[in-house]
């Protein structure tokens, strides 16, 4: 985009949102396409260098993205302490925010883990296998119980 003969960069809403959490946090992202396997790509923002680093390594299996946030807000005391004594709260709004993404995406596998500590088995969040089918996402997402609560209903166009 041209402003004013300066070029701006836009890095999009998902860039946006990486750019401020490696901002908030150590962010390392590790990325792997059909065409770049077995490669995986290593990118890593370190927040006290203002220093990216990226390197190539066979770290993953299957082509895919993870995305690893670590160490939020500990650069700034009193959000940290805010977001730590918030912490379930915070954990279930971006659980259930990731169950939504997942709903409008159902054709796209999603693994939601979190750990509690550096030596702590991950816990599985969310898990959706990426099958296309809206119902087995929703089954996927919420569990049973709600899949047999719902009416599948079919537009009726005039």
């Amino acid at each position: 985009l041209q402003n004013s003969g300066a070029v701006r960069v836009v890095l999009g809403f998902r860039g946006e949102a990486l750019h401020c959490l490696a901002n908030l946090s150590e962010v390392t992202i590790q990325t792997m396409t059909v065409a770049s396997q077995p490669v995986t790509l290593c990118i890593t923002y370190d927040i006290k260098a203002h220093r990216t680093s990226v390197r190539a390594s066979r770290e993953r299996n299957n082509p895919g993205t993870t995305v690893l946030v670590e160490k939020i807000f500990r650069a700034l005391p009193v959000r940290h302490r805010e977001f730590t004594k918030n912490k379930k709260k915070q954990l279930l709004a971006a659980t259930l925010l990731m169950k939504q993404y997942a709903l409008s995406h159902p054709h796209v596998r999603l693994l939601v883990a979190h750990c509690l500590g550096p030596r702590s088995a991950p816990t599985t969040l969310v898990s959706l296998t990426g099958t296309s089918d809206l119902q087995r996402a929703l089954a996927e997402a919420y569990g049973g119980r709600y899949l047999a609560s719902t009416t599948r209903t079919a537009p009726e166009i005039l």
